[in-house]
């Protein structure tokens, strides 16, 4: 039993001091059937809500996200990390990573483009547009 909660300012939930916006897979989802899995294992309600959270946040009124690699590093920018928690042993440990995901539904408005980290540099995962191109 824990406490996860901590005293923060106020100013922290501006978006203009978000680094990325974290996508959690639970549990349940991210050791389907004995193995790790990323958003590939995301059934259609699943992937039909996390398109709905991602638009909700890049077209409100007051966006907390922006969508494209243009967008990158930008405060509210279109970064993203993948959170999930492998059972290892009989714990979970928690893993932060990217992926490529674009959603099967024909209705999806919005994928995740990962571009790997290369050696002296830095490997970005992003919102973009489903019909737009990764690079």
């Amino acid at each position: 039993w824990g406490w996860n909660e901590v005293a923060v300012d106020r100013s922290a939930d501006n978006p203009r001091h978000w680094i990325a916006i974290v996508i959690y897979i639970v549990p349940y989802v991210s050791n389907k059937n004995g193995r790790q899995c990323g958003l590939e294992c995301l059934d259609e309600k699943s992937m039909l809500l996390l398109d709905t959270l991602i638009a909700n946040a890049v077209e409100s009124a007051r966006p907390h996200m922006r969508v494209g690699r243009a967008a990158v590093g930008r405060h509210p920018g279109s970064d993203v990390v993948i959170a999930r928690q492998n059972l290892v042993l009989g714990k979970y440990i928690f893993e932060f990573f990217c992926q490529n995901y674009r959603p099967t539904l024909t209705s999806a408005k919005y994928k995740i483009c990962a571009n790997a980290m290369e050696v002296g540099g830095s490997g970005h995962c992003y919102i973009e547009r489903v019909h737009n191109t990764c690079p």
